[in-house]
């Protein structure tokens, strides 16, 4: 049974610098003095000792064993720095094939003549299709133009050469000369079509834009084999024997499935294989239309990518810390947001691979019932999910982005609201190792020993524990259901993007109007719906039963 002091605060300690074994075991201490239990080692931004070297895993062995003398637990992060999946980037140099791919749309009109010329980008070309639209986008009539597309050098340059190409001519003779040519090849159609035709094409590109330049492919469980090779293994090979014990388990950041719109080699395989019906020469459906067809084909896709991001990620990293004595935790991106959520981040699919549930608020804003509806959302989400998966404590990383005014006060505020949504277990954000140069600029002010009120911090971690502890360790009652309607944003995403975003709205105003008349509720989605057990008039959704069911708002699928 968990205790009072599981419930303590346990922030994400930014080790941000070269580190240094005395000083390590100095902030460590400072955190014992203050009432805090537990933290989460996070290599972040200004991190000079290599992550993953030796050198690495000796100053992190050092933490550990001053947090077991002092009956601390110290818990692992997996990556550095966010988003999980790259090992710090170490899975992109080694594999440039596990590069996340992404579809992308193009659209060519023809000119007055009736011809199409047309970059289609540097991707994988998918499907091309010479297309007869209604007004909504549905496609009337189409044609195969996949053969069309061929390769093109357009980026037409001049530069100034020296002759003495040959070893015996270096240094011996010049001759200046001109040379003009054309490099970077990418895809290109011409074509003449008939008056009110248009081309169609998808292609699979290359995601680029985050922190690593790259982000992972993980919809391919080979990628994600070799992440858990460079993390897991190698933290179990250093530090096994204290899994379970001053190591009680492992932070997942972040983790996404790739691109926004995700591709992988598989896919159109899989799609097949799950659904009964082909993708191909369909892709184009997820981002033009409204017909019956296109919403069917978008919600397949989108329920096809869910399915490879928990068994290429979630479930496998899942068992491997289960088989190991530790305890997954974390969470997926864009939680407050059903819209993101359809790329693979449905909350209750998620949870059920984790060992403590959890989502991210990183802001000091809470919903004042106008501007920032929103952010009821993910909290309410995640500790419905916890209710049903009869999970105790509900994690959430908070306080981040804030000003450097933002105290005690207003932590106290936050952690309210968050524990009204069922939240219980706070990860502050952050400690900060060090505060040299940029460092004091990472993602908000440091609320550790830089902080002049940092001394009292222990008064803010046991009022913090008291209460989580209350609230974990009893059940909700609450009889009101309301439903998730995620296929309904996955049918519309991104196509109908602006009926979504109409409807994301109702689900939020209808979330604050329960919070605002004091009503108590729980979300559940279509899946854990759909095996419900109904009886004596209401109905079990895993370890909860509930009375009622509300929908958020009327939508014919159909129309």
């Amino acid at each position: 049974m968990l205790q009072e002091y599981d419930y303590r605060p346990a922030p994400f300690w930014f080790l941000n610098h070269k580190l240094e074994k005395e000083e390590l075991k100095r902030q460590v201490k400072l955190m014992h003095e203050q009432g805090i239990h537990a933290f989460f080692m996070h290599p972040r931004a200004g991190l000079k000792t290599p992550y993953g070297s030796n050198e690495w895993f000796e100053m992190i062995g050092c933490i550990i064993e001053e947090a077991e003398r002092l009956g601390m637990q110290a818990w692992l992060y997996d990556e550095d720095p966010f988003p999980s999946g790259p090992a710090g980037g170490r899975v992109f140099l080694d594999h440039p094939e596990f590069i996340a791919r992404g579809l992308v749309f193009h659209e060519a009109e023809p000119d007055r003549n009736g011809h199409v010329s047309a970059d289609l980008g540097e991707g994988r070309l998918l499907e091309a299709l010479a297309v007869r639209t209604d007004d909504n986008g549905n496609v009337l009539e189409s044609r195969d133009v996949f053969d069309d597309v061929g390769m093109i050098r357009s980026d037409f340059f001049q530069t100034l050469w020296q002759s003495p190409y040959y070893v015996h001519l270096f240094g011996k003779t010049t001759y200046p000369h001109y040379r003009a040519e054309t490099f970077y090849p990418h895809l290109q159609i011409e074509l003449d079509l008939p008056e009110g035709w248009k081309i169609y094409a998808v292609t699979a590109q290359v995601h680029e834009g985050s922190k690593y330049r790259y982000i992972p492919d993980n919809l391919n469980p080979e990628c994600v084999r070799y992440f858990i090779e460079l993390t897991h293994e190698k933290y179990k090979r250093h530090f096994g024997g204290k899994f379970g014990s001053v190591i009680p388990g492992i932070f997942t950041d972040e983790t996404a499935t790739g691109a926004w719109f995700a591709w992988t080699e598989r896919f159109s395989g899989e799609f097949k294989k799950r659904r009964q019906h082909a993708i191909d020469n369909s892709y184009h459906c997820i981002f033009k239309g409204n017909s019956a067809y296109a919403r069917k084909i978008r919600e397949a896709y989108w329920r096809t990518v869910q399915e490879l991001f928990i068994e290429s990620f979630f479930q496998p990293v899942n068992d491997w810390c289960k088989a190991n004595g530790l305890k997954l935790c974390g969470h997926g991106i864009g939680e407050e947001d059903p819209l993101a959520a359809t790329n693979g981040m449905n909350i209750f699919a998620l949870q059920k691979y984790v060992g403590i549930p959890g989502f991210d608020h990183i802001t000091p804003n809470i919903p004042d019932g106008h501007a920032f509806k929103s952010l009821n959302l993910g909290g309410k989400l995640v500790s419905s999910a916890a209710e049903q998966n009869g999970e105790h404590r509900v994690q959430s990383e908070c306080f981040g982005c804030n000003p450097y005014n933002f105290g005690f006060d207003g932590m106290k505020k936050n952690m309210h609201w968050l524990y009204a949504l069922g939240v219980n277990w706070l990860v502050p954000h952050g400690f900060h190792y060090s505060y040299d140069g940029f460092r004091k600029d990472d993602a908000g002010k440091s609320f550790f020993f830089q902080s002049p009120n940092y001394t009292h911090f222990h008064e803010f971690a046991a009022y913090a524990a008291r209460l989580g502890f209350k609230l974990g360790e009893s059940r909700s009652l609450t009889s009101l259901c309301v439903l998730f309607p995620e296929s309904v944003f996955r049918s519309l995403f991104q196509a109908e993007y602006d009926l979504a975003v109409e409807l994301r709205e109702k689900l939020y105003e209808c979330t604050q109007f329960l919070i605002d008349h004091h009503i108590q509720f729980e979300f559940t989605d279509e899946a854990t719906l759909a095996k419900a057990e109904v009886q004596d008039g209401k109905f079990t959704c895993g370890k909860r039963t509930y009375g009622t069911l509300l929908l958020p708002f009327e939508f014919d699928s159909d129309t």
